[in-house]
């Protein structure tokens, strides 16, 4: 994938979002608080998330990487072409643990907003075939972090 900076990836994201929003056709404005809570000390937080347009649509994901003191360290997103909106949260999940790995970032909080692949990847609630690739790929690297 195209490695972007962060600005890029929030010009990106706010873009997409106003583009969703506009789309659908409503005035109605909500506020709501929002909170970023850090990492034990020593860790690494990476925050994920997915979204589709439609589902199944173009989905796309990323995820965000911040030290312990709320320094950002990466920002990255992707393409995942045509699908779910769940498919594109566990890419994110699959692909920011991906990356981490690859950095050797081992100690990894991990942050998202979908209780679905969360609880999938820990094997709480059944898979969706769909999805049973990405969950196991999850659990399998989840697992060599402590190894």
């Amino acid at each position: 994938g195209q490695k972007l900076s962060m600005r890029q990836v929030w010009n990106r994201i706010e873009s997409s979002l106003l583009e969703l929003v506009g789309s659908c056709g409503s005035d109605r404005k909500e506020e709501k608080k929002v909170s970023w809570k850090p990492p034990p000390e020593g860790w690494i937080k990476m925050n994920f998330d997915g979204a589709s347009k439609g589902n199944p649509s173009c989905v796309g994901c990323g995820c965000v990487f911040r030290k312990d003191d709320c320094q950002p360290l990466l920002a990255i997103a992707w393409d995942c072409g045509v699908s779910s909106n769940n498919y594109a949260e566990g890419m994110a999940l699959l692909f920011g643990l991906l990356e981490a790995k690859r950095r050797n970032w081992l100690q990894i909080w991990i942050e998202g907003d979908s209780l679905t692949i969360l609880n999938m990847a820990q094997g709480k609630t059944p898979r969706a075939w769909q999805l049973k690739f990405i969950c196991a790929s999850i659990k399998s690297i989840l697992a060599s972090f402590s190894e």
